[in-house]
Order: C-alpha cells, then structure tokens, then sequence
C-alpha cells in the first residue's frame, strides 16, 4: 500500500499536466485574438494560476491521505511539505509576474515587484528553447538577460511575431 501512494503522484502528474496545458494553449489563443498587437500584457492567465491552485489543493490532500493510512516518518512528511512549500511560493510568482509591451517599450515587473524597462532597439537577440512536449522558452537579452516568457503566456505570440517584424535574431535550442 505504501508504495502504491509514492507511484500515484507520477501517474497523476503524466496524465493530468498535458490535459491542462492543452487547455491552457486554447484559452490563451482565445485571449490573444482579442489582444491589440501594438500594445499588450504578457502574463500567466487566471486559469493557470486556477490550476496552480487545484494541483496545491490535490497535493494537499495526497499528503493528509498518505499521513493517515500510510506510517509515514518525519523526513517524508517533511520533503512533502518542502515541495507544496514550492508550489505555493511558484504560484505566488507566476501571479505577480507580467510583461508590458507598449509601442516601443517593454516594461518586466518580477514576481517581486522589481521593474526592468528597455526599448525593442536595446534587445541583441532571443533564446528559443523547444522542449520535447511542444513548450517553448523565451529568453529576452540586452547586455544581459532581460526576462523569460513562454509560448504557455497569452500574449507571447504577439511578442514574438514583433520581434520578428523588427528583425531580432533568435537563437533556436531543441532540447
């Protein structure tokens, strides 16, 4: 019984997180057909941060379940708390991150409030990371590295075609 708990939250994750995020993919497509390709937020949707919530909820029950009908030592419980720890501190993150895009200007507020503005003239070039489940990774660099998006945001693909009517190099990197 014991390890049948430990192997449920892989199975759960394999079957569940492909299912949203194709569900994700098609509320953000919705969202950004209603958006002004001149000027635009780039954020994590509502449904994300939902879903954030829910997955915090399930993992939540997991735990209470595994601690009452599994003997379960301390360390265990305490790796589990670590993680649903994480899971909380990352959706408190993607909530307050977000990226204006304002004719010729971008402005970056970080999950900790911090502001980084530059202009589409200051940005050398893109990193494109695909990943083998169809996710892709923007990287944003100046001198340094601006920001990160991904194609998971609304609004990244208005971004994206900008920068390509503006004729930034992208770097493509296929993981």
């Amino acid at each position: 019984m014991k390890y049948y708990m430990y192997a449920l939250i892989p199975i759960m994750i394999s079957f569940f997180m492909p299912l949203l995020y194709s569900i994700i993919k098609k509320y953000n497509e919705h969202k950004e057909s209603k958006m002004n390709s001149k000027s635009f937020m780039i954020s994590n949707s509502l449904l994300t941060n939902i879903f954030g919530c829910i997955v915090e909820l399930v993992f939540s029950i997991i735990i209470i379940f595994v601690n009452i009908f599994v003997d379960v030592n301390i360390m265990q419980n305490i790796v589990l708390l670590t993680i649903l720890l994480c899971l909380v501190i990352l959706t408190i993150a993607t909530v307050r991150e977000r990226v204006v895009v304002k004719n010729n200007s971008i402005v970056y507020t970080t999950a900790f409030g911090k502001t980084k503005k530059c202009e589409f003239n200051d940005i050398k070039y893109i990193s494109e990371i695909v990943t083998n489940r169809g996710i892709v990774s923007y990287t944003v660099y100046s001198e340094k590295k601006l920001f990160v998006f991904s194609n998971t945001q609304a609004g990244a693909k208005l971004l994206v075609d900008r920068i390509k009517q503006l004729n930034i190099p992208i770097q493509r990197i296929i993981r």
